[in-house]
């Protein structure tokens, strides 16, 4: 049997750049938590009307919650700005690559790779008394995914 492994290490990478060197990602600075999308397919109830109980069938297609976290907010960090980080992607419509690793990931291990948007990011909280100023967001993603290495869809 396995231990379960701390959080510690897990990071979020984007394309600050997407019209750039494609894949090439910069970790977002001072991440809290991330939840990691989880994936469904739909459901229609399609009992017939003469039967007691109830039938169902499931979409083909997985759907993919948004990818969600908090930030430390700086300002006028690289990674959070409206001049270069996840504010500007959210301002200008940008669609680019997002990559997670989970705590010790590399490259094809513990990994996953999606094309996404800003959704949405805020309302920073700027604490009065004790506590840091943060910011919530969220990227909805879309599109192929590769998975340690393993491409899925579309």
């Amino acid at each position: 049997m396995t231990d379960a492994i701390a959080g510690h290490g897990a990071t979020i990478g984007v394309e600050l750049d997407p019209a750039g060197a494609q894949g090439t990602f910069t970790t977002i600075a001072e991440l809290q938590d991330i939840s990691v999308p989880g994936m469904s397919r739909g459901e229609t109830e399609v009992t017939a009307h003469d039967k007691v109980l109830d039938d169902w069938v499931l979409s083909t297609r997985a759907l993919m919650t948004a990818l969600e976290s908090t930030v430390n907010f700086v300002y006028d960090g690289a990674t959070h700005d409206h001049l270069t980080g996840l504010r500007k992607l959210l301002l200008d419509g940008t669609r680019f690559g997002v990559q997670v690793r989970g705590p010790n990931g590399a490259a094809n291990t513990h990994e996953f790779i999606r094309s996404g948007e800003v959704q949405n990011f805020g309302p920073i909280t700027y604490p009065v008394r004790e506590g840091v100023v943060t910011a919530p967001f969220a990227i909805r993603l879309s599109g192929a995914m590769k998975i340690d290495g393993v491409t899925f869809g579309p």
